[in-house]
């Protein structure tokens, strides 16, 4: 669900059409962009693959088109699939691009793609310079070829209702007697849960983390399509916990639903984690950014150019941070003060990506009723 977005009457959520039409401003192109699209474009339009919510982009690219001149063409996806149906549209159109930028909600997405050789290596002068010492380590690649921006956090939602006073140390909260058959999970083939099952296979191995997802599945975990889902499951009392992002549960409280935050973590970060040193099992909260990329051989390199350090500016930073989406600045100054800096985990992205396709295998065995 968009961050803010209030639901109908009838508790549907409002389209992403709708959305980006009461921002006004940008245009919407659907999924099937015309094959001649390129040869049509005057240079002004530049073409946005994004699975950021609408409601969050309205007014970000509505300024950007009022400051520049260029119109956004955006092209979305669902919340079910987000950023991989993206990904995949642009791995099938490698020999002939449409899109020009690429805007991704969670980072695994853009680490495939650039070593796909796919997003065009390109270091951001504006963006290196606002801030001391450049853009952090760990959050752009060094050629340039993305940059991660404005992290959440993975939190559990808790039905205020059913489980007041909930709390939990760490992850392992989620396998507690009292919440069996009530707690739930987006699927981790799309979406910031893929991110965070890597990370809990790549800190703690896969006998430790299949050993988790059996409890888990013993435990009566409930799959959901996407995050926002899991805050809806919540809210109607289906589930009592569920693992989701800090701005779906920001976007249930909004709503006035009964729905609150746990941020279970152990200040684990992995990259630091060497064998034989003392963890909690397993660690919880972790930072999931997401990312911005130029398609390489995209046909308006200069537009991309343009919106890529727009997305990566000060004033977006400061408006993410700000609203419900509640990300994180990436300006170390900044952060300092945000409510999710007791967040520390934030592992590294190229170390995710190799995790992925092991950790997601290990979930499906044991959500069929496999071992370990």
């Amino acid at each position: 669900m968009a961050p803010g977005a209030r639901e109908r009457a009838d508790g549907r959520d409002l389209s992403r059409r709708e959305v980006l039409r009461a921002g006004g401003g940008m245009a919407l192109v659907a999924m099937g962009l015309s094959g001649g699209c390129g040869s049509r474009r005057d240079g002004r339009e530049v073409v946005l693959y994004c699975s950021m919510d609408g409601q969050v982009l309205a007014p970000l690219l509505g300024r950007f088109e009022a400051a520049t001149g260029r119109r956004v063409l955006l092209v979305g996806d669902t919340e079910a699939t987000k950023t991989t149906g993206l990904v995949q549209r642009i791995i099938a159109e490698r020999d002939r691009p449409r899109a020009d930028v690429f805007w991704s909600s969670e980072p695994l997405g853009p680490v495939r793609l650039a070593r796909a050789g796919l997003l065009e290596p390109r270091v951001s002068a504006p963006a290196e310079s606002r801030m001391a010492g450049g853009w952090p380590g760990g959050m752009r690649a060094v050629d340039g070829s993305w940059y991660a921006l404005a992290p959440r956090a993975r939190v559990v939602v808790v039905n205020t209702r059913e489980a007041p006073g909930a709390t939990m140390t760490n992850l392992d909260g989620l396998t507690a007697e009292r919440f069996k058959g009530r707690v739930g999970m987006a699927r981790p083939q799309f979406g910031t849960t893929r991110a965070h099952v890597a990370a809990l296979l790549a800190v703690h191995g896969p006998e430790r983390y299949g050993d988790w997802l059996v409890r888990l599945r013993d435990n009566g975990l409930r799959l959901y399509d996407g995050n926002g889902a899991v805050v809806r499951a919540c809210a109607r009392s289906e589930i009592h916990v569920g693992l989701t992002d800090n701005d779906d549960v920001a976007s249930g409280v909004a709503n006035g639903w009964p729905v609150g935050q746990l941020t279970p973590h152990s200040h684990l970060q992995p990259w630091h984690y060497r064998l034989g040193e003392p963890m909690e099992w397993p660690f919880g909260s972790m930072r999931v950014p997401g990312m911005v990329g130029i398609v390489r051989g995209g046909p308006n390199p200069v537009g991309a150019a343009a919106l890529m350090d727009a997305i990566l500016s000060a004033d977006v930073e400061r408006e993410l941070a700000a609203g419900v989406w509640g990300s994180m600045p990436v300006d170390p100054a900044a952060a300092a003060a945000h409510p999710l800096a007791r967040v520390t985990s934030a592992p590294d992205f190229g170390s995710l990506a190799d995790h992925e396709a092991r950790a997601l295998e290990i979930f499906d065995r044991v959500m069929a009723g496999g071992g370990a």
